[in-house]
């Protein structure tokens, strides 16, 4: 499977991975060097997948911008971003049992 970017850049901005667990990941976003906040995410697995004509392998993805706050989140500061992965982590605990 393959697993998420741990440096990317989307909408201008840049996004380094901070932390992750086997479900979840914080992003620092980045403008222009300057940290302005963090994003929390629930990891997605997507199975393969034909797009436009090309094979997508099975994956790890980003939560859309429709999923956001259900299933990522932005946070002010890197203390609530691991308060929320904590949260999300123990939601899935939870769930798996």
């Amino acid at each position: 499977m393959k697993q998420l970017e741990k440096n990317f850049t989307k909408y201008g901005y840049e996004f380094n991975q901070v932390a992750r667990t086997a479900n979840a990941a914080i992003y620092s976003q980045s403008d222009n060097g300057k940290i302005i906040a963090y994003e929390t995410i629930e990891i997605l697995h997507k199975s393969e997948a034909v797009v436009f004509g090309n094979t997508l392998p099975d994956r790890e993805a980003y939560p859309s911008s429709e999923a956001w706050g259900s299933k990522g989140w932005t946070m002010p500061n890197l203390e609530s971003a691991y308060r929320r992965i904590n949260e999300i982590q123990a939601t899935l605990d939870t769930r798996i049992k």
